[in-house]
């Protein structure tokens, strides 16, 4: 009697945990999916940002624009961890 119910227990357990899995996986391509869409938001403010970053420069040195400070702070972000190479 104890190993038909241990049985059941444990191959309920399996099939719970085999449940949780995939959902776990749904979630993962959920996640690639909107870090995929991040990425190419990023890059394209990226490209934006370039061609408008200037800076001004004067005796106490150089002072730049919103623009080149916003992507300076990209740059940063996104250089710190190469997201593109989390999607690989």
């Amino acid at each position: 009697m104890t190993s038909i119910v241990s049985n059941k227990v444990v191959g309920e357990w399996a099939a719970v945990r085999a449940d949780d899995a995939g959902r776990l996986a749904r979630y993962i391509v959920e996640i690639r999916r909107d870090v995929s869409d991040l990425v190419s938001v990023c890059e394209d403010c990226e490209a934006y940002f370039d061609n408008k970053a200037d800076a001004d420069c004067d005796q106490d040195g150089y002072h730049p624009n919103r623009e080149m400070s916003i992507l300076s702070r990209l740059k940063t972000a996104l250089g710190a961890t190469t997201i593109s190479a989390l999607l690989d």
